[in-house]
């Protein structure tokens, strides 16, 4: 057997390591090796799918005075209270509850931060406030609640507080009126406020005639007129505060069958107004007539 010798080969780091079998160049994962990583990351991957498709959850209640507050979770719209058992996502949310009349540039908010377990079923309140809207006809009573004004009608009252008790409204020249509020108390739009009793043996005033009782016109035309204008402006008034609350409904939900409803009630409302401007003409003529 020929043995083979090196000649010529400088004696240094180099030729060492060629020498020796050791090369500079990375080294070649084994099939076996390769086999077994690509294994690993498909398991990797799969057990990423299962957690995201089971991820854990947990779920909030809300409640809030009064009623029928909007909820937001993350900004978006969760429903509205009492809300039950809304399923979240595991960790920290920012909840906010929002006063039942949203639309109104008095409307209350309140925020909270909430941290969600695993399977938990967790209960948040809030208290809102109470937001008054009263109107008198006629206008400019002073409201009072418990010795302490609160305005004059129209008024537009926020408190952070709950309100309850009994309100009174006052003006000169009519009856005092009371109302009883709770913070789940609907205010009626309008609350009409009467004249104080006259006597009815006051003297007629002197510009009427002599025979103001034997007037000309007949007696039931007049009543006729003033039933007409007030019937008309009570079914105008009404058919306007419904277009506003259907239209209130619509800015919310952008329901077109609301929007019709509001266009059909504010039709309506103006034909009854317009009947009653003319049946107070009708009166005031007969009136001077006689």
């Amino acid at each position: 057997m020929m043995r083979q010798t090196y000649t010529n080969i400088p004696n240094n780091r180099h030729s060492r390591m060629l020498l020796s079998g050791i090369h500079t160049c990375p080294e070649v994962i084994p099939p076996k090796d390769a086999r077994l990583l690509r294994a690993g990351m498909t398991l990797l991957f799969i057990f990423f799918l299962l957690s995201t498709a089971f991820a854990q959850t947990g779920r909030i209640s809300v409640e809030s005075t009064p009623k029928g507050a909007v909820v937001y979770v993350d900004s978006v719209l969760a429903g509205t209270t009492p809300l039950e058992r809304h399923e979240v996502s595991v960790g920290k949310h920012e909840l906010k509850v929002v006063y039942p009349n949203a639309t109104s540039w008095l409307n209350v908010s309140k925020h909270e931060t909430i941290d969600v377990a695993a399977d938990a079923d967790a209960r948040y309140t809030f208290e809102l406030g109470s937001l008054l809207a009263l109107n008198t006809k006629p206008a400019g009573a002073t409201v009072m609640l418990r010795d302490r004004e609160l305005g004059a009608t129209p008024l537009y009252y926020r408190s952070p507080d709950l309100i309850s008790g009994t309100l009174v409204l006052k003006k000169e020249g009519y009856e005092q009126s009371t109302i009883s509020v709770t913070p789940e108390t609907p205010f009626p739009p309008l609350i009409a406020l009467k004249p104080l009793a006259q006597n009815i043996d006051e003297k007629l005033p002197d510009v009427l005639p002599a025979d103001y009782e034997n007037g000309s016109s007949p007696r039931w035309a007049t009543y006729a007129a003033a039933t007409s204008m007030i019937l008309s402006g009570v079914l105008s008034a009404y058919w306007k505060d419904r277009a506003n609350s259907d239209f209130d409904k619509y800015v919310e939900t952008r329901d077109p069958a609301l929007l019709a409803s509001t266009q059909r009630l504010d039709h309506r409302s103006g034909i009854a107004i317009t009947i009653s401007h003319a049946s107070f003409a009708a009166l005031a003529y007969l009136l001077l007539s006689e």
